[in-house]
């Protein structure tokens, strides 16, 4: 079977972030593809997805299971150049076998938040609503709030980023900076410091970072927050 991924508005799209559980013991995917007849690119988008156990706080009621029995589908895409997409169109298709004819058949949104489409210059779409017609699922991604100024450019970048942040806290805050890739591993970490109120400058050297979509990780007194950053060569 195919589940297609479904948008709720005409839009063009940069960039697709997505983690969704599914029950394994109902049905296994077999692979992940791209609708390449609703792109206008020339050159080939980046895809990729992996099979993992969740690690974040799911939504075990959504499917009436225990975390535990729930696999995460982790899928990613990007291009250089944005797709032009209309109201109803998939974007996504997750192809599936199913185990002895199972039902229901259901995929969720997990609560990582580093779910979520970007636009051609990799601003967050936000409050967009998916869905799975077959797969009877209907989420809504919001964008992550950022309770600070902060500034990122050039965005793509190639060898160099620049990164201006601005804090209000009166308070001295302890800051965090790190480079992810899509499955969220560190290959940059700024090392942590003290900040206080007001402006602040940072460069991270890009030159040893392979060119594909990462995440700007700003960690301020705990809290996270993410920024979606492109690195071409």
């Amino acid at each position: 079977m195919i589940f297609p991924i479904r948008v709720d508005r005409d839009m063009e799209i940069g960039a697709i972030t997505l983690y969704l559980d599914f029950d394994p013991s109902v049905m296994i995917v077999t692979n992940v593809t791209t609708v390449t007849n609703v792109t206008t690119v020339t050159n080939s988008p980046e895809l990729w997805y992996n099979l993992s156990d969740p690690t974040l706080n799911l939504k075990p009621e959504t499917l009436n299971l225990k975390p535990s029995t729930l696999n995460t589908l982790a899928i990613g895409w990007m291009s250089t150049e944005p797709m032009k997409v209309t109201e109803g169109q998939a974007v996504i298709q997750i192809h599936a076998r199913l185990r002895n004819g199972a039902n229901p058949i259901r995929f969720t949104l997990n609560e990582n938040p580093l779910s979520e489409f970007a636009d051609g210059d990799g601003n967050v779409i936000d409050g967009l609503k998916l869905s799975m017609p077959d797969a009877g699922v209907v989420e809504t991604l919001h964008a992550t709030s950022l309770p600070m100024e902060i500034t990122l450019y050039p965005n793509p970048a190639q060898s160099t980023l620049n990164l201006e942040l601005e804090t209000f806290n009166p308070e001295p805050e302890t800051l965090n900076l790190e480079l992810v890739n899509l499955q969220g591993i560190a290959v940059i970490s700024h090392p942590t410091a003290a900040i206080s109120a007001g402006q602040h400058k940072y460069l991270l050297d890009l030159r040893e970072i392979s060119p594909g979509a990462y995440f700007l990780r700003v960690k301020l007194n705990g809290e996270v927050l993410l920024r979606k950053v492109y690195v071409v060569k």
